[in-house]
């Protein structure tokens, strides 16, 4: 089957103009991903509270530190996405 793929070369100085072009995010955007980001850390914690202790060891999660994962407030995330 033919599948055509288009290509677009961009300059290294279009590239940085137009990355120097764009706007910061709004303050509501920023608190709007904030949120999300919180919202979907809690629910990795709930999901790391609903493993046993077998599935656990398979990720290499001790059940103590998973208990305190999982016991962090929603509020309690780490700045950064890594």
């Amino acid at each position: 089957m033919y599948c055509p793929i288009a290509i677009t070369i961009v300059s290294a100085s279009a590239a940085s103009a137009a990355s120097a072009a764009t706007l910061a995010p709004s303050p509501r955007v920023t608190l709007l991903a904030r949120v999300r980001h919180a919202l979907a850390v809690r629910r990795q914690r709930q999901a790391l509270a609903e493993l046993d202790s077998r599935q656990l060891l398979d990720i290499g999660v001790s059940e103590k530190h998973a208990r305190q994962e999982a016991g962090r407030g929603l509020l309690d995330v780490p700045t950064q996405k890594v």
